[in-house]
């Protein structure tokens, strides 16, 4: 399932926060069934999977659809994140979906036939995750009701469901014998890293584009480390072309770039301290630089309008320092987990 990489960046520019949900996008172009909720990406796996209690771990391996995140079966919180995945359309009324639920340890119930009583039933449900460590409790609300009720024993794996309802929401979890059926596999991806509130994660940098109260040179680099960040850098085409893709505002013209953190004085300069070894500027399109460069204090602006006769909307111009533009300021995300 792993998807050449023009493939998962193609189509539709902008609009998308983060390159996993881009992926997640060519994913349901590619006929794979994905949504996209609260920054984590959902793929129903489309073949059904046969498996027991003791090789339910197995199910796994399954969700590696996206090379390069994160994939696990799915875990749901809470009953409200539950009627967030019906209305995206992901699952289908009257099918089941094996998430990262199960119960562990079993309880004893060899007295009783092997079948649990209510009380006993209920114990040891928990979501896992890839390296099957134990994420948290199943949540009582998450379950339909009556469940857990373990009718055919052992029902010991959890399967999220969506019914025909008054209510287009309506489903749960319910406890399954996982030697009685064959589910469809429900994976979810996660990036890696994660970004501070408003800004962007693309490739390994947190981008934050401030439209509003633009600012000269002097007044975005300040605004800019008030929020512990630096004028954005551009040192690679993917960051320079993801930049004003994921800045949801493709109304811009020509003379209102954006304003990043290449500056010249003696030399170029970048205010992360990162090389200066790329550049793009906009006579590479074919239509000339629209303000001469001749050397001084001035900064370097991206293009965001595809009115050039190129229409890629990626090329650099030159700005003054006293001008006022929007800007972007870069930081270093944290990770979303413990480990790689």
């Amino acid at each position: 399932h792993l998807l050449p990489l023009a493939l998962l960046l193609a189509g539709t520019a902008a609009y998308y926060d983060t390159v996993l949900e881009k992926k997640c996008m060519a994913l349901k172009r590619n006929n794979e069934n994905a949504a996209y909720v609260n920054g984590i990406c959902f793929v129903a796996c489309k073949d059904k999977k046969k498996v027991s209690h003791a090789t339910w771990t197995n199910l796994q391996e399954e969700c590696r659809q996206i090379n390069g995140y994160k994939g696990q079966l799915a875990y749901i919180p809470d009953r409200a994140f539950t009627r967030k995945l019906f209305k995206t359309g992901l699952l289908t009324i009257k099918n089941k979906y094996y998430i990262g639920a199960r119960q562990f340890p079993i309880p004893d119930c060899s007295e009783n036939g092997g079948t649990c009583k209510d009380d006993d039933q209920r114990k040891n449900w928990f979501f896992f995750d890839e390296k099957n460590k134990q994420i948290a409790a199943v949540e009582p609300e998450l379950w339909v009701d009556g469940e857990p009720g373990n009718q055919e024993v052992p029902e010991t794996v959890a399967v999220l469901e969506r019914f025909f309802s008054f209510d287009n929401y309506a489903g749960g979890l319910n406890d399954m014998n996982p030697d009685k059926g064959e589910y469809q596999p429900l994976c979810q991806f996660t990036d890696y890293l994660k970004c501070d509130d408003g800004y962007i994660l693309i490739r390994d940098k947190c981008y934050k584009q401030i439209n509003t109260n633009a600012a000269n040179a002097a007044q975005s680099k300040k605004k800019c480390e008030e929020e512990g960040a630096v004028l954005a850098s551009m040192n690679a085409i993917i960051i320079d072309k993801s930049c004003p893709d994921f800045s949801r505002d493709n109304n811009r013209t020509v003379d209102q770039p954006i304003r990043f953190g290449l500056s010249y004085g003696d030399s170029w300069v970048n205010d992360d301290g990162t090389p200066v070894d790329f550049f793009r500027w906009w006579d590479q399109a074919g239509c000339g630089i629209p303000i001469a460069f001749t050397g001084g204090n001035v900064r370097v602006a991206l293009i965001v309008s595809g009115k050039a006769r190129n229409a890629d909307p990626s090329y650099w111009t030159v700005t003054k320092d006293e001008e006022s533009y929007p800007f972007l300021c870069q930081k270093n995300p944290t990770k979303a987990y413990d480990s790689v």
